[in-house]
């Protein structure tokens, strides 16, 4: 299923934390700049006919013209480092924004492409993800409401030849992207405290087991460490102690006003005392933390 946040609600959240959070204060400020942008964006790819069909069907010509417009729009709302690595790819070839946009979809190697435009890698993909995202969206709910299941391009797993169960999937049934946060909520009466993952592009969350690693898929117990702080109480780090991977996990039983892609955005401590653990995080937000 899709994030239930609205666009609204996230520019809400990041709003209250950053009055709340003076620390995180400047990058939710230059969220709520992002989302006013994207917002727009996810209402125009809702609406075309190419969006049913998932992400198998994005419009590349009329994407990169979306892509400039994004960019400039944008562009003097954000730090210099961003607006000038926003400004190269604006001026970049047409194939060259189309490549950005095609590897960062498919979660490629842009490292040659960021040197070619004399930017860091991470200030790229904020411009390619930054835009992508609520396209990626659209696609993820549309298909979703037409009983599609995942897009065309993911194809569901299959029970073995022994008739197992597939084991759970740590990237995005829709997208393929790896997760952004980790969610426990009460559902129902069948499934209280049930986790769920949430997409780092499309926002489309799955369930996934409590005690796995969404990178190894370790489920042992002693591998797997969880970190809270009395700071922030409803997110929490889980470690993985077998491939040193971690993620922020949320946790909307202790606070249901949370919006999960928010609150990882709105604790980069966290991210910073991971860093300090040598760890490495599944999947770095929008601003590269």
């Amino acid at each position: 299923m899709t994030e239930t946040r609205s666009y609204r609600q996230r520019e809400q959240r990041a709003a209250h934390l950053a009055g709340e959070r003076p620390h995180a204060s400047e990058i939710l400020d230059l969220y709520r700049q992002v989302l006013a942008h994207q917002e727009p964006l996810f209402e125009r790819a809702r609406g075309e006919a190419w969006a049913a069909e998932g992400l198998a069907a994005l419009p590349w010509g009329e994407l990169d013209t979306q892509f400039v417009h994004y960019i400039e729009e944008l562009v003097d709302a954000v730090p210099e480092a961003l607006a000038a690595a926003g400004k190269a790819l604006a001026g970049a070839p047409e194939a060259t924004r189309k490549e950005v946009l095609r590897r960062t979809l498919e979660v490629g190697e842009l490292g040659e492409i960021a040197s070619s435009l004399g930017a860091e890698l991470p200030v790229v993909i904020f411009w390619s993800r930054g835009f992508l995202g609520p396209i990626a969206e659209a696609a993820a709910a549309r298909v979703a409401s037409a009983g599609n299941g995942a897009p065309h391009d993911a194809e569901p797993a299959d029970e073995d030849a022994a008739g197992e169960p597939p084991e759970p999937r740590g990237t995005c049934p829709c997208c393929g992207w790896p997760a952004q946060v980790s969610v426990v909520a009460d559902t129902d009466e069948e499934r209280r405290g049930g986790r769920s993952l949430v997409c780092a592009l499309c926002g489309t969350s799955w369930p996934f087991p409590r005690v796995r690693c969404p990178s190894c898929g370790e489920h042992s117990s002693e591998q797997l460490i969880v970190h809270t702080t009395e700071t922030l109480p409803h997110v929490r780090i889980e470690e993985c102690k077998s491939c040193h991977a971690y993620w922020k996990s949320v946790d909307l039983r202790t606070n249901g006003h949370a919006v999960p892609v928010v609150e990882d955005l709105a604790s980069p401590e966290l991210d910073l005392w991971a860093e300090e653990q040598e760890l490495w995080k599944i999947c770095r937000n929008l601003v590269g933390l």
